[in-house]
Parts: C-alpha cells; sequence; structure tokens
C-alpha cells in the first residue's frame, strides 16, 4: 500500500497556518507581470507592506535558488521585502500526514531562512523550529516602517511660509503694521521692560 509522501506544498501550509496564528495575513493566488516573465510567490504576506515567500524542501543548495527568485522580486516588484525559507530534509520521507503534522512541529527540527529588504533592514538568516521561524518572520512583516523626515522638504516648506509673510508684511501701510503687533504702546513697553522700567 502506498503511503503519501509530503511535499513542499504540504509543509509550507503548516508555515502559513503558523503566520496566520500571529497575525499575518497570508495569501497564495498572486502573481506578478514583469519585464522576466511571471513571477508568482509560495506565499505573499500583506499587513500593509509586502512580503514574498519562497520555499524550498530538501538540501541546503535549494536556498540558493529561492534567494535568486528574492532577487527577481526585488528587481521587478515594489514588495517590501522577501523571505527564502528551506524546509528540512527529513521532511521528505515518506510519512502518513498524521505523522507529518507531529514531526513538522518537533522543536528539534530545524529550519533554515534568508531574508531580504528593501529599507534599512541588512539581509538576515535565520535557523529555527517552525514556531520560532514563523516568529521571526512575524516580527519582520509585523514591524512598522521607520518614517524617516524628508527635511529637504521641511526646509522648503518653511522657506516658502517665510517669503510669504515677508511679501505680506511688505505690502503693510506703518499705521497697519502697528496695529497687527498692538500699537506702538506694545513697543515702548518692551523697550522699558529691557532698560529695567516698568509701566505703571
Amino acid at each position: 500500500m502506498s503511503v503519501p509522501k509530503a511535499t513542499e506544498m504540504t509543509i509550507r501550509n503548516f508555515l502559513m497556518k503558523e503566520l496566520e496564528t500571529r497575525g499575518v495575513k497570508v495569501s497564495t493566488e498572486v502573481s506578478y507581470r514583469t519585464p522576466i516573465g511571471r513571477l508568482m510567490p509560495d506565499i505573499l504576506l500583506c499587513n500593509g507592506a509586502e512580503y514574498v515567500v519562497e520555499t524550498k524542501l530538501g538540501a541546503e543548495a535549494k536556498l540558493l535558488d529561492a534567494m535568486v527568485q528574492l532577487y527577481d522580486y526585488s528587481k521587478y516588484t515594489s514588495t517590501n521585502g522577501g523571505f527564502a525559507v528551506l524546509f528540512p530534509q527529513e521532511l521528505r520521507r515518506s510519512w502518513g500526514i498524521e505523522i507529518i503534522e507531529k514531526i513538522v512541529s518537533d522543536p528539534k527540527l530545524k529550519y533554515i531562512a534568508t531574508a531580504t529588504f528593501k529599507d534599512d533592514r541588512a539581509s538576515q538568516r535565520f535557523v529555527g523550529n517552525l514556531s520560532e521561524m514563523a516568529d521571526w518572520i512575524a516580527t519582520h512583516v509585523l514591524r512598522h516602517p521607520a518614517v524617516e523626515a524628508d527635511t529637504g522638504f521641511a526646509i522648503k516648506v518653511l522657506t516658502e511660509a517665510v517669503e510669504a509673510l515677508t511679501a505680506s508684511v511688505r505690502a503693510l501701510k506703518e499705521t497697519e503694521l502697528e496695529d497687527i503687533f498692538g500699537g506702538k504702546s506694545v513697543f515702548e513697553n518692551i523697550l522699558q521692560y529691557e532698560e529695567g522700567h516698568y509701566p505703571g
């Protein structure tokens, strides 16, 4: 009697469930049209920012294939980053689904991943069990991107405001200018304060 063998998709489903329990929105039916053809990630994580996940099952050399795919997503799509995840080779054995379910979440079983990002985060490598892997991915996906102030834009806005204010003040008559600041008596009082004389 033939025993069903776990495939990459079987294991991927377990990873997706783990991510969903951590609040990560998961999608699988996605494709991108690019100059190099249609790109279809194994998983798309979309909690505001989008991240792709490419999974492989087997030898560690397969992780390199997934990393090449991440490069393509980085270059040709608007995704914010991606994860190349290698499932343990032990899961390729012919075990029944019930046994696979137990083995997949074994804390001693190690999953390997590499992450790349388009923001200020450096590429990272992670090794851990399925639960730890899901925690690590979720931490990155649910992280609020750091918003940097655009100082150039702020300076431009302030400069334009000063120029507009200066132009408005230049058009005023002397009496209008006095009225804006409270009249001549305000200036006289300010000068008296500076000299140490206080109005009665």
